[in-house]
């Protein structure tokens, strides 16, 4: 009995398969890039005709033309004390942007583990055949009690 008991403990065991490890990673890259955005020049025009009155003192007899841009108002023109002034008024547009790019790359690591089957040692296959003769010895010897048991 102490041999059975010996045979059937130093059985082989089977090992757990390991399971599958997945890991995830996201990176995020920011590019900052600096730009400058130009406007094209914009313009107006104004023509008029000029003439003199009765105290010598110029004046404008007729305005001929008055144009504006996408941009300019119309110029202002004033005579006065034999000077001619003209305003015209043009905000700049020169824009300054700092762009921000953002790349999201997504990775997945994933390790799977796959059994192979590796050949039996040769003290496995003493094992696997004795055991195999000590299942067949043990039903023989429990065959032949129960017949005699009902024979005697």
């Amino acid at each position: 009995m102490i041999a059975l008991s010996a045979l059937l403990a130093s059985s082989c065991r089977t090992l757990k398969s390991p399971t599958p490890h997945r890991e995830s990673k996201t990176f995020v890259k920011e590019t900052i890039r600096d730009t400058v955005v130009a406007i094209p020049a914009d313009r107006s025009s104004f023509q008029a005709t000029l003439g003199v009155n009765d105290t010598g003192n110029p004046v404008i007899k007729e305005v001929l033309n008055v144009q504006t841009g996408k941009r300019v108002k119309a110029p202002k023109v004033h005579i006065k004390d034999q000077v001619l002034k003209v305003d015209c008024l043009c905000d700049s547009m020169s824009i300054y942007l700092k762009l921000k790019d953002t790349h999201i790359t997504d990775m997945l690591k994933e390790t799977v583990f796959v059994p192979t089957e590796k050949a039996l040692s040769a003290w496995q296959q003493v094992q696997l055949w004795l055991g195999r003769v000590l299942l067949i010895g043990l039903t023989g010897g429990l065959v032949l009690l129960l017949i005699r048991n009902k024979i005697a």
